[in-house]
């Protein structure tokens, strides 16, 4: 859902997005949780709190409850817990909550209710309570068809006048595809690089860098879905030689994990920069690239299809860096490395 429906601000740098949690049940709460990691990677430093506001008729003990549960949340978050009946009159005056006179504090709404048409009306309530704001308000749905039908041609043409912002976030259309079914962690960590690579960072391969990757994973091509379903089986590959695996996301620190590097005989940077260029050149190899001293995607041919050896130092660094980056790129991803 965030990875679709990414937080976004037009502030000044020196100011954090505020988010708005409509319904605190278990996917409202793994959505706080997935901000907060997130909040954590982009901003290190941690000098400033993200603000999340969070809408529930026991907003304070369900938001209590899960700060006591993981403690490292309240350095993370300046959270403001508001218990209002979604049922009741008062819920069509929330939007004032977040009024300061003119001045309006809040980038992106997102419904977490698991009932589908309580969803919608809340969903449809809120639009009108933000019309004149262009606020992204998104909405957890079961799937595209059902009720999503009553607004589906409109969103699809992002129609303004009627629904403003309002977005869907079909879960079962999401999670249960036939590839993610019978490939399992291995896609899912696919499509979760892909969406790494979207918000800024750099993967691994020249072919997940193309311009026609500029999309998200529903609208990517099948050539490119390859390419990063290729780098999600390299991953726990490199690992294994080095005695790790992937496991899902869980150790807040996770991206702080170091390789060891520059010990005679066990250098595992090196090691796994080497297997992931083997394994690189080997997948072009096999797609039909060849040698050439300029690349040139037409032709198929690329200056680096060379033995580890033979590569240029400046090569091989590039290929260093991305090991040395890995822990923090598959906790960007929702995954962590941990010992075999």
């Amino acid at each position: 859902m965030l990875q679709e429906n990414p937080p976004l601000s037009d502030r000044s740098s020196d100011q954090v997005s505020h988010i708005l949690i409509i319904g605190l049940g278990k996917m409202g709460q793994q959505l706080v949780i997935g901000l907060a990691r997130s909040w954590k990677l982009s901003n290190p430093d941690m000098d400033k709190k993200m603000e999340i506001s969070v809408i529930d008729i026991a907003a304070e003990q369900k938001l209590q409850s899960l700060q006591n549960q993981n403690p490292r949340l309240n350095k993370l978050v300046e959270f403001q817990a508001i218990n209002i009946d979604l049922l009741s009159g008062d819920f069509d005056k929330a939007a004032e909550l977040f009024f300061t006179g003119d001045d309006f504090n809040l980038d992106i709404v997102y419904i977490c209710l698991d009932d589908e048409t309580f969803c919608l009306q809340t969903g449809l309530r809120l639009n009108h309570q933000f019309r004149s704001q262009s606020l992204p308000i998104v909405m957890r749905m079961l799937e595209s068809g059902g009720l999503a039908l009553l607004l589906g041609d409109d969103l699809d043409k992002q129609n303004r006048t009627s629904f403003g912002n309002l977005k869907i976030f079909d879960l079962l259309d999401q999670t249960c595809t036939a590839e993610l079914i019978q490939m399992g962690t291995h896609e899912i960590l696919a499509r979760n690089l892909h969406a790494v690579y979207l918000e800024g960072s750099q993967g691994s391969g020249e072919a997940l860098r193309e311009d026609d990757a500029q999309v998200t994973w529903d609208k990517l091509p099948n050539y490119l879905k390859e390419s990063n379903r290729q780098l999600a089986d390299r991953i726990p590959a490199m690992l294994s030689a080095t005695g790790y695996k992937i496991a899902p996301l869980r150790d807040w620190d996770a991206e702080n994990l170091t390789f060891q590097e520059y010990i005679p005989g066990d250098d595992q940077v090196s090691l796994m920069a080497r297997m992931e260029h083997e394994n690189w050149c080997q997948g072009k190899m096999q797609d039909g690239w060849e040698y050439g001293q300029i690349k040139n995607s037409e032709n198929k041919q690329n200056p680096n299809l060379l033995p580890w050896d033979d590569l240029p130092e400046i090569e091989k660094e590039k290929n260093k860096k991305y090991i040395r980056d890995l822990p923090k790129l598959l906790a960007q991803a929702g995954f962590q490395i941990e010992i075999h």
